[in-house]
């Protein structure tokens, strides 16, 4: 798995969006917010290939929480990007 090419986390203030940077407009129907962990994961990912398993050892070792608690929670994350488009399966 992969992110999308061409989408870009921007901070505004308090608040992360995800935004496609190659759009020659932005069309805000297609900005996703994240919060402060989703995005933390997203700069982790970053363009790299992924899978699961290691996002789910990353979230283990970055926040101290057990591997169950990580595996469903970041299984539901990436279920909810692939779901708007956000991820790539390769």
């Amino acid at each position: 798995m992969r992110l999308k090419p061409g989408l870009t986390l921007r901070e505004m203030g308090r608040v992360n969006m995800i935004v496609d940077a190659n759009a020659a407009q932005v069309n805000l129907t297609n900005v996703y917010s994240l919060n402060g962990i989703a995005a933390d994961v997203w700069r982790h990912i970053g363009e790299q290939e992924f899978t699961i398993e290691q996002v789910v050892s990353y979230v283990c070792e970055e926040y101290e929480v057990d591997h169950d608690t990580a595996s469903k929670d970041v299984a539901a994350l990436i279920d909810e990007w692939t779901k708007f488009g956000l991820v790539i399966n390769e």
